[in-house]
């Protein structure tokens, strides 16, 4: 059995350095429970009306461009809604601007149905989403964030194909 050393192990030396170190901060730390650290005194400063001293968030440049994409998705996957049942082409786009509005951030945004003449409704339907797909596009260009703009061109992608894969 090995007998304990007698000199300090270089381990054992820096933590007893570095609980030294940090015993002034814990023992003005542990003042009582009832210790308060008093404020400073400024004269005519009221403390609850002073300024912060964190300058608030600059204002997304691309929240104008946001909001417009994601108003007109809610829109068609609202009116898009009613005729999923009819044709699975249908139901895919309903998904996909569902995918879309979940991925800028509004998986819940509310969009007012616009009505469609069923008489002709897949040609609506295709024009519609071609006019979403240039929206977004054009939308994906202006975007000032690179991230954002590469998620609206690859929506603007999205629909595309959807497009193109629509019944005749």
């Amino acid at each position: 059995m090995q007998q304990p050393s007698a000199t300090l192990s270089r381990r054992r030396a820096l933590g007893a350095i570095g609980a030294l170190a940090m015993a002034p901060l814990l023992a003005a730390c542990s003042g009582g429970a009832g210790a308060r650290v008093p404020e400073p005194v400024v004269e005519g400063v009221d403390r609850l009306r002073a300024p912060r001293s964190t300058p608030p968030a600059p204002a997304n440049a691309d929240q104008p461009v946001v909001d417009a994409v994601v108003s007109a998705t809610a829109e068609l996957r609202a009116t898009l809604a009613p005729y999923r049942r009819r044709e699975a082409w249908i139901a895919d786009l309903v998904d996909v601007h569902r995918a879309h509005l979940a991925a800028l951030g509004a998986p819940h945004a509310p969009g007012r149905p616009v009505p469609i003449d069923t008489a002709d409704l897949i040609a609506q339907i295709r024009s519609r989403e071609q006019a979403l797909a240039t929206l977004v596009s054009t939308k994906a260009v202006a975007a000032q964030d690179p991230r954002l703009a590469r998620l609206l061109a690859a929506m603007a992608a999205a629909l595309g194909q959807r497009i193109a894969g629509a019944p005749a």
